[in-house]
């Protein structure tokens, strides 16, 4: 997957990561809750393995479609604004 550099990372207390199948329940919650609130900026890190990579790699890939649907709803939204049709 490509790593979005730009989006602000959360990260755990105590600077730590899990290994391996180990998720940090916490800071999914804290991203969670983040996306849910429509902050799209909040990404899990891209440097955790296993089952942990996994579930953080389709999180951020879900966050960079919602992101990427809402940008082209808000396009739509100017242009039906201004021509009265898509």
């Amino acid at each position: 997957m490509k790593k979005n550099t730009s989006a602000h990372r959360l990260r755990p207390v105590n600077n730590s990561y899990p290994n391996g199948d180990r998720l940090d329940s916490k800071q999914l919650l804290a991203a969670l809750t983040a996306f849910k609130r429509g902050d799209f900026s909040a990404q899990l890190p891209d440097d955790w393995t296993g089952m942990a990579g996994e579930v953080a790699d389709t999180f951020n890939e879900v966050i960079r479609i919602n992101q990427s649907l809402t940008q082209e709803l808000a396009r739509i939204e100017r242009v039906v604004g201004k021509e009265g049709r898509i």
